[in-house]
């Protein structure tokens, strides 16, 4: 007999706070699930628990996100799919609550929720990045004017964080081939994907999931003491971003142009794309496309990253060099 969730651990390299992802989903008040860990070490710990979870232990020494989670779903057997990052952890009743949801009503292919900020001793903290992008009310979209009207109001704060989100399974397989050609912006992707086909999408306001805050964190340069590993996380990070902001914009314009007309998403280049063309060397074809999008530049930030694409496309290694400074300066 199927299971009714099938949970998709990614990790890579960090084995530190893999045994706390694991143990939350141990505590799950609803147990009717299979357990998919996708990851590139053995860790005597995480490896007992994954045993005494009737995990599946895979292993890829691939750091692309997007191929971790299409490796998880050509393994899954669920009706539902959700994501569990190895340094996040889930409250205990997250499964209960969205069994719930999915259970009572088959037009839903896409459910999210709000988050809590925790730190490396899983203590409550205050970080403008997650409760900045919470949303403090329940949503159903159904048609394509509810979702334009969400898409509106909300723009992507629906769409942010893996391990906030689960998807119907019939409906995330189909697309496993193209998740795994992402390296990164997978919670965008799926939300996407969501927003531009048939059926509802959920968020409920509860904080089902506790997002950490820590050192290691891929998406938390500023908590990076050493400059040289902060620059170096920047570099590596802003690649990635572009990579697949690039695939995002491109699927978007040649694949669902009709869809996604009908509820007004747009996708541009941003400043960390810039970054990331900057760094890749790739700043001329970077500044072309972000060219495209600067007529809509009104943030200082924008107006800068602006700035340093032109100046990248005159003299690459004057761009690469105030770069450099920035992420030696900035503190968290």
């Amino acid at each position: 007999m199927k299971p009714y969730f099938s949970i998709i651990v990614i990790a890579y390299n960090r084995r530190k706070y893999l045994p706390w992802a694991l143990r939350s989903i141990q505590c799950q008040s609803f147990n009717d699930y299979e357990l998919i860990v996708v990851k590139n070490f053995n860790d005597e710990v995480s490896d007992k628990l994954i045993k005494e979870l009737n995990g599946i232990n895979i292993y890829s020494n691939i750091m692309s996100i997007g191929y971790k989670v299409a490796l998880g779903l050509r393994n899954a057997n669920g009706e539902v799919i959700t994501i569990l990052e190895d340094d996040d952890v889930w409250r205990c009743n997250r499964l209960s609550e969205i069994y719930k949801v999915f259970s009572n009503n088959d037009k839903v292919i896409y459910f999210h929720n709000n988050a809590y900020a925790i730190n490396e001793k899983n203590e409550l903290i205050f970080n403008e990045g997650v409760y900045g992008t919470n949303i403090d009310e329940n949503i159903y979209a159904e048609s394509w004017h509810e979702k334009a009207d969400v898409y509106k109001k909300y723009s992507l704060r629906i769409c942010i964080w893996n391990s906030a989100m689960a998807l119907r399974s019939d409906f995330i397989k189909r697309y496993a081939n193209l998740i795994a050609l992402f390296p990164d912006s997978i919670d965008i992707l799926l939300c996407i994907l969501s927003l531009l086909n048939e059926g509802a999408i959920v968020h409920v306001r509860d904080k089902l999931t506790l997002f950490r805050i820590h050192e290691e964190s891929s998406s938390n340069i500023n908590y990076i003491n050493d400059p040289y590993q902060r620059l170096m996380r920047a570099v590596k990070n802003s690649i990635r971003h572009m990579l697949a902001h690039h695939e995002l914009i491109y699927l978007l314009n040649n694949y669902f142009k009709y869809e996604r007309e009908k509820i007004g998403l747009r996708l541009d280049y941003d400043e960390s794309f810039v970054v990331g063309s900057i760094f890749s060397g790739w700043g001329r074809w970077g500044m072309k496309q972000f060219l495209n999008y600067s007529s809509n530049c009104r943030t200082t930030r924008c107006l800068g990253a602006l700035m340093l694409s032109i100046l990248s496309s005159i003299n690459s290694y004057i761009a690469k060099y105030f770069l450099t400074l920035y992420y030696y300066r900035i503190k968290k």
